[in-house]
C-alpha cells in the first residue's frame, strides 16, 4: 500500500484529512528579493514582482515598506490562484478526488503581514468552491533574555481566518506591553520586538481576548530557532567558565608575594567563576526547559530527526511543559509550499466541518489539533509504507485476545484482521 492508497482509504463521515502547511512565506516577503531566491522562484511569481517595478535591492529586509507595496500593487486573488495550482498539483499527485483536497496554509512573512490579511479574506470567501483556507500571520523576529544575554528567535504568529492587520497590531503591541517594563513607544511592522519576558509574552498573545494568536517557534533546530539560539547563551558561558578557571590557575601558580593587585584579581575571578557554576549544567535540557515554559503552540521542525528528538523530550519529560512537533515548509516559493523535505507532505486530522463553519471556530478545531499534533499532525513520505501495521489476529474468545485488547474493552467478534493506525512518530 502506497501513500496515494494511503490517503484514499480516508473515507469517514466525522473527521477530515487537511494538507497543511503552517510557515509560508509569500511574494510580500522581502527575503524573497535576494538573488538567490529571486532566482529560484517560477515564471509567474517573478511577473508579479516585476509588475511592481522597484528596485529589488533597494526593498531587501525592508519588510513593511515592500510587504505594503504588495498588498497596494499586487491583487490577492492573483497570487491566491498560484497557491491553488500548487494544492492541486499535489491532490493530483496524491489522487485525491475533489472534496478530499482542502488545504490549510498560514502565510507568515517577516515581521509584517497586511498581504497575508489580504489573502486570508480573500480564500475564506470562496472556500467553498476551492477548499484552500489561508491563515494570516506573520514571522516574527524577538529578542528576550536567557541569562543575562539577549538572543533573537523566530516564532510564527497564525491568527484565525480575516483577522485584519490593523487587529494583529493591536494584539502585538498589547502583549508586547505587558511583557516589557518600558516605556518606550510602540512595536511597529518590520520591526524586531525586545521584550524582558518571553513567558509572558507568548501568554498575552496567546490569551488576547478578542485576537488570540497561534504561536509556533520556528525551525527550531536552526541557528535562528528556540533551542539553538538558547543554547549558545549556555555554551558562551561554558567557554567562559574555561577561560576563567585556566586564569586562575596561572594566578595560582605565581608565587604569593608577587605584586598585591593580582591577588585582588585572582579574588574577582574567583567570583566570578562562582557566579557561572550556578548557571552551567546541560544545556540541551535547559532550552527545553525553556521552550516549554513558553507555552507555544507547537515546535516547527524542518526534520525528522528534529521531529523525533522534541517529540519524545516532550513527551517523557512533562515538567518542561508541553509542545508537540509540526513539520512545516518554511517555504520561499510557490513549488515549496506543502513539501517539507525528502517528499514529505505534511496533514493534519482534523474534527468535521463545512463551508459554513465560522472563523473563530475554525481557528478553535485547529488549535485543539495542533495542541494534540501526536496523533492528529503527521506528514507522509511519497511510496513508502510507514502509516500502519496490518497481520495482528487473534480470536476474540482466547485469553490472548483480551490480554492484549486495550482499555479491557471487548475484543471485536469477528477473526479478521486488526489494521492499526499510527499517524506520527512511532
Amino acid at each position: 500500500m502506497n501513500n496515494k492508497d494511503f490517503f484514499q482509504a480516508l473515507k469517514t463521515t466525522n473527521i477530515n484529512y487537511l494538507l497543511c502547511d503552517l510557515h509560508v512565506h509569500s511574494i510580500a516577503s522581502a527575503d524573497v528579493l535576494d538573488k538567490v531566491r529571486y532566482e529560484r522562484l517560477n515564471a509567474k511569481e517573478k511577473a508579479l514582482i516585476e509588475s511592481l517595478s522597484i528596485t529589488k535591492d533597494a526593498y531587501k529586509e525592508k519588510w513593511s515598506e515592500y510587504d505594503s507595496l504588495v498588498a497596494d500593487k499586487i491583487r490577492p486573488e492573483d497570487y491566491f490562484n498560484l497557491i491553488r495550482e500548487r494544492r492541486d498539483h499535489i491532490a493530483d499527485s496524491y489522487d485525491l478526488s475533489e472534496g478530499k483536497d482542502w488545504a490549510v496554509i498560514a502565510i507568515t512573512d517577516h515581521n509584517s503581514c497586511r498581504f497575508s490579511c489580504r489573502l486570508s479574506k480573500h480564500a475564506w470567501n470562496i472556500k467553498k468552491e476551492h477548499r484552500i483556507i489561508i491563515l494570516p500571520g506573520m514571522e516574527l523576529e524577538v529578542q528576550f533574555k536567557v541569562q543575562d544575554e539577549y538572543v533573537k528567535v523566530h516564532i510564527c504568529l497564525i491568527f484565525a481566518p480575516c483577522v485584519e492587520d490593523a487587529q494583529i497590531y493591536g494584539a502585538i503591541n498589547s502583549a508586547y506591553k505587558n511583557a516589557t517594563d518600558t516605556e518606550e513607544s510602540n512595536w511597529n511592522f518590520g520591526d524586531t520586538i525586545k521584550v524582558e519576558n518571553i513567558e509572558d509574552f507568548i501568554k498575552h498573545l496567546r490569551g488576547n481576548p478578542s485576537f488570540p494568536a497561534m504561536c509556533v517557534a520556528a525551525h527550531v533546530g536552526t541557528s535562528k530557532g528556540m533551542c539553538e539560539e538558547t543554547i549558545n547563551v549556555f555554551t558562551r558561558k561554558q567557554v567562559e567558565y574555561a577561560r576563567l578557571i585556566a586564569e586562575l590557575e596561572e594566578y595560582s601558580a605565581e608565587s604569593n608575594n608577587k605584586i598585591s593587585r593580582k591577588s585582588y584579581k585572582k579574588g574577582e575571578i574567583e567570583n566570578k567563576i562562582s557566579a557561572l557554576e550556578g548557571s552551567l549544567g546541560d544545556a540541551n535540557l535547559e532550552a527545553l526547559k525553556l521552550i516549554g515554559k513558553c507555552g507555544f503552540d507547537a515546535l516547527q521542525v524542518s526534520n525528522i530527526d528534529d521531529d523525533t528528538h522534541y517529540r519524545c523530550l516532550h513527551r517523557f519529560k512533562p515538567e518542561y511543559g508541553r509542545a508537540t512537533t509540526i513539520l512545516c515548509s518554511d517555504a520561499h516559493r510557490l513549488e515549496d509550499i506543502l513539501n517539507c523535505g525528502n517528499n514529505l507532505v505534511s496533514y493534519i486530522k482534523f474534527p468535521s466541518f463545512n463551508s459554513h463553519i465560522t472563523e473563530g471556530k475554525f481557528f478553535e478545531l485547529l488549535n485543539y489539533s495542533i495542541r494534540f499534533g501526536e496523533t492528529r499532525f503527521t506528514s507522509v513520505p511519497e511510496n513508502k509504507l510507514s502509516c500502519f501495521i496490518r497481520g495482528i489476529e487473534l480470536s476474540p474468545d482466547t485469553a490472548d485476545a483480551k490480554k492484549f485488547w486495550p482499555f479491557n474493552l471487548t475484543p471485536p467478534h469477528r477473526q479478521d484482521q486488526i489494521l492499526f493506525c499510527i499517524w506520527c512518530g512511532l
